[in-house]
């Protein structure tokens, strides 16, 4: 008898609690918190920036002002600020360390190159339909919005627009989207994760084209970040991706267009499982309606999706 285990009660046993929505919004608001940053430092920096520079301007008698290169010089600082400053702030409230993002790639070169080869096709069909659909309606006037809506006529506007557009951009936007968002909300379901990411990265884009391309651009990554354990390999697609959309020469854009399909037909048709995750993390029941009840994220949302329906509008005016 005495060799006999102690009878355990289980009802004093403390179980495991199940995550609740509130649970879930504890973290959501932090991202929103640190997007709807991202939009008020926007504004604020640009446009102080724009008074500060016409001010100096002004005073100097500089009458003759680039105002392309002043865009610019702007956009860069602007970037740097609004880019950087909300993400690093959340994530220092969430205990991450964003370094851990940037680790070398769990894929290697060859399958690096197929990624590449599959999305940047992908990328080159949805630039032609895109243009075939701009040029069936030559009336209506496609304005541009956000970072691809400048445009650079000398060399110096031309470093200040590749460095903001090809290198800033990219960086800065896979780190909070890829990065901070897919990290936060991959703990509560992959599918979840990838789609919820990409969404918030489409609307930040400000337009029915542009957020159309980044929604699904943004689904790509997700995919790419998560098979390859790192955001490494996601900045260089979105690194060529926007270095392509800066090249004067329409024929050798084309000419890149073609390289990039045909190279993507061949890799998908020969790897097809390519887009296949090694291990996922089943949708948790209180993900969506967590999200859309976090007031941060829910006034992204709103914000943006007006933004988006007014630029629309303001085409056929």
């Amino acid at each position: 008898m005495d060799n006999e285990l102690p009878v355990i009660d289980e009802s004093v046993i403390e179980k495991p609690r199940e995550l609740t929505k509130k649970d879930l919004k504890k973290e959501f608001k932090h991202l929103g918190g640190a997007l709807l940053f991202n939009l008020v430092l926007q504004v604020f920096v640009a446009g102080l920036l724009s008074v500060v520079i016409l001010a100096i301007a002004k005073s100097y008698g500089f009458y003759h002002v680039n105002y392309n290169l002043m865009l610019m010089v702007t956009l860069v600082f602007t970037l740097l600020c609004a880019d950087t400053i909300p993400f690093f702030i959340c994530a220092h409230r969430l205990k991450i360390k964003l370094r851990t993002y940037l680790v070398k790639p769990a894929i290697s070169g060859a399958e690096m190159v197929r990624w590449f080869l599959i999305i940047m096709g992908i990328v080159a069909v949805y630039n032609l339909l895109s243009t075939a659909l701009i040029n069936t309606f030559p009336n209506i006037e496609f304005q541009q919005t956000g970072l691809e809506g400048f445009s650079a006529t000398d060399w110096i506007t031309l470093l200040m627009s590749y460095i903001a557009i090809a290198v800033i951009a990219p960086i800065f936007e896979e780190i909070a989207f890829r990065g901070l968002c897919l990290h936060v909300f991959g703990k509560y379901g992959t599918r979840f994760a990838i789609i919820a990411s990409s969404m918030l990265f489409a609307l930040l884009h400000g337009n029915v084209i542009q957020s159309l391309f980044a929604f699904g651009l943004g689904i790509l990554l997700a995919l790419l970040t998560l098979k390859a354990k790192s955001i490494l390999p996601a900045i260089f697609v979105h690194f060529a991706n926007n270095s392509i959309a800066l090249i004067p020469v329409e024929w050798f854009v084309f000419l890149l267009f073609g390289i990039f399909i045909l190279g993507g037909l061949f890799c998908y048709f020969t790897h097809r499982d390519i887009f296949k995750l090694d291990e996922t993390v089943p949708n948790h029941r209180f993900c969506w309606d967590a999200l859309m009840a976090t007031p941060s994220i829910l006034m992204v949302v709103i914000i943006y999706t007006l933004m988006i329906i007014f630029t629309t509008v303001m085409w056929f005016m």
